[in-house]
């Protein structure tokens, strides 16, 4: 039983305590975030956001160079979160499964992630 900062009592079955499910999400999230150092995960190559921002025509790109920079950072960070992603899946992944394409044991929010 632990105490809130007003002093009142949560006792373990109260919606302030998290399952055991959600647990497990936080645990695998804070895998994602901290277990993998950005070091240690190959940056996103210049060219295939060269290539994004080909596919974009030059009128639409004239005056916004402030948002591209933005939205390539972005970009950028999304394809380091995704590859860290990756690299958690293939270290939890049970290798008695006979598929990776299988999502079934997957809860929707490790999908999401």
């Amino acid at each position: 039983v632990s105490t809130q900062s007003t002093g009142d009592m949560i006792s373990p079955g109260e919606p302030d305590t998290p399952s055991s499910q959600e647990k497990d999400i936080l645990r695998y999230y804070y895998y994602i975030q901290n277990g993998i150092d950005t070091e240690h995960v190959a940056p996103m190559e210049d060219i295939w956001l060269d290539h994004v921002l080909s596919l974009v025509p030059n009128k639409l790109k004239d005056g916004i160079a402030d948002y591209i920079e933005m939205l390539s950072d972005e970009m950028r960070e999304d394809y380091l979160l995704s590859v860290k992603k990756a690299i958690v899946d293939f270290v939890l992944r049970d290798p008695r499964e006979k598929s990776d394409a299988d999502d079934k044991n997957l809860t929707p929010i490790m999908k999401e992630l």
